[in-house]
């Protein structure tokens, strides 16, 4: 066992053996704070846990949301593409697809 494995296994037995010692009273009130310790520490270790799926999860959800965005503009313009290839006029292209005139031309 490396000595710093032993190290801690002694502290450890050192804190246990000073535990042992406490009178009645004392350890009660060791063993409530040591509950309390133990909770507010969960319940702080599940909060983060919590917040952190939140975030991934809405990450995800604008992540979604800007792929379908970027998906259907390129849709529009595809469609712009194969009308102007096709001699549709550019007004009525853009009246269709919701592009501007510009961005029409410019396909």
């Amino acid at each position: 066992m490396p000595w710093a494995a032993q190290n801690a296994v002694f502290q450890r037995l050192a804190e246990v053996a000073e535990v042992s010692k406490l009178s009645k009273e004392d350890r009660l009130a060791y063993d409530h704070a040591l509950k309390r310790y133990r909770d507010t520490y969960n319940a702080m270790t599940g909060a983060e846990l919590k917040g952190r799926a939140e975030g991934r999860a809405e990450g995800r959800a604008e992540g979604r949301a800007e792929g379908m965005a970027q998906g259907i503009e390129e849709n529009k313009r595809e469609n712009a593409r194969r009308m102007k290839a096709d001699g549709m006029p550019a007004e009525l292209i853009a009246k269709y697809t919701g592009l501007d005139i510009e961005t029409v031309n410019s396909l």
